[in-house]
């Protein structure tokens, strides 16, 4: 399928296959950041991964204290297949320059 259109969509990409949720880690950038909340954020913060319906789709999304930061594209659908199962992820933020923002996703214990 080929893109159509754009605009706060953050649900494709990754890849599937068997393996251990509890040891699913990695760091990558919020996708379709949204900048009045990226502005609340500093290094160091926990955000909430979850997955939500956006437009029909299913996407994994990144919040902070309730409210939506982005969303997460990198392994999105073991993320999606994890959170189905009922692991829970969090994201701390690395660094932050502008609206790139980049975290650390892991399992929580």
């Amino acid at each position: 399928m080929s893109g159509s259109g754009s605009g706060g969509g953050f649900g494709s990409g990754g890849t599937g296959g068997s393996f251990d949720c509890s040891t699913l880690a990695f760091e990558t950038h919020i996708n379709s950041p949204l900048p009045a909340e990226i502005a609340k954020l500093s290094v160091g913060d926990i955000l909430h991964i979850d997955l939500s319906n956006m437009n029909g789709i299913q996407v994994v999304r990144v919040t902070y204290q309730g409210n939506v930061v982005g969303g997460l594209v990198d392994q999105n659908i073991r993320m999606k297949q994890c959170l189905e199962q009922g692991f829970s992820f969090n994201a701390i933020v690395r660094s932050i320059s502008g609206a790139a923002v980049k975290v650390f996703v892991s399992a929580q214990g």
